[in-house]
């Protein structure tokens, strides 16, 4: 593992982060408020905008940047990064946004998941949880939710809550999907990595020292990469559910503070953001 590229600029944690479709860089925001847009080939990003609070959740669909912040607001931006929508989504924080099928699906601290359309219409609420959303993903033919009651809600292809299972001691931050395998995956408060081969016959292991915030499954579906508040990020096999290596500070120059989103950039990169303010590029070495 050898780290590529350390990208600084923002002034406080950065907490969110989303590719850009052009597949060219990504996007990153956090606690200072500032939306930035970088190229994985310069140190320096570009600020876009400057949100109305700290931000925890981006999208980005056919041209339109979403932000989710601190107070519950969705900032949509256009081709040229113009305000194009400001909506009040909730009196609590937006923790994820999904687009799925001519839709975008908002996960929100009031554990109520909206279901908006294109033209950022509300079409449907739905009250998934009496805690906070902290992730949806697509799951199978419908979406899987994960929330701070350690519970993970499973919908159907129109949003009906099919299951409901306990899932960790504690807040279930993050979950990913292996489509070609059927698996689920979950990590939580309580520093494990939950891995489903279905609902009810699962495997947790001790995977950190402290909570997983994130989680990111490869297009191959052949290794996980987990981010934790114990700053370090690890590589797994997902065929054996075996760790294959650990990133950190002493060895990598990594982060020195809480790790809290990673992206897969292609086969062999990833990007991860962090309390320290600052967002790394890795490139797995074989």
């Amino acid at each position: 593992m050898v780290k590529i590229r350390e990208f600084i600029g923002h002034t406080q944690a950065v907490y969110a982060m989303c590719l850009k479709q052009d597949g060219n860089g990504f996007f990153s925001a956090g606690a200072d408020t500032l939306l930035v847009e970088w190229d994985l080939n310069q140190d320096d990003g570009v600020m876009r905008a400057k949100l109305d609070a700290a931000c925890y959740a981006l999208c980005q669909h056919n041209g339109y940047l979403l932000a989710g912040s601190q107070k519950g607001n969705l900032s949509v931006f256009d081709f040229q990064f113009n305000l194009f929508k400001f909506l009040k989504v909730s009196d609590f924080p937006i923790f994820d946004i999904l687009y799925s099928e001519d839709r975008f699906l908002i996960a929100s601290g009031d554990g109520v998941l909206r279901v908006f359309n294109l033209e950022f219409e509300l079409l449907k609420t739905i009250q998934i949880s009496h805690k906070s959303l902290r992730q949806i993903i697509a799951y199978g033919q419908g979406f899987a939710c994960a929330s701070s009651d350690g519970k993970i809600t499973i919908l159907n292809s129109i949003l009906e809550i099919d299951d409901v299972f306990q899932a960790h001691e504690g807040t279930v931050f993050s979950l990913a999907y292996l489509e070609s395998m059927g698996k689920l995956v979950s990590g939580g408060k309580d520093a494990s990595i939950v891995f489903y081969d279905s609902l009810t016959q699962k495997e947790s292991v001790n995977a950190h020292l402290l909570h997983v915030h994130t989680l990111a499954v490869n297009k191959e579906d052949s290794r996980l990469l987990s981010g934790s508040m114990d700053k370090e990020i690890k590589l797994w096999d997902l065929k054996e559910n075996k760790l294959l290596k650990v990133v950190n500070l002493s060895k990598h120059k990594a982060h020195r503070s809480s790790v809290n989103k990673i992206l897969w950039f292609d086969k062999n990169n990833f990007i991860s953001c962090s309390d320290d303010r600052t967002l790394m590029c890795f490139e797995i070495k074989e």
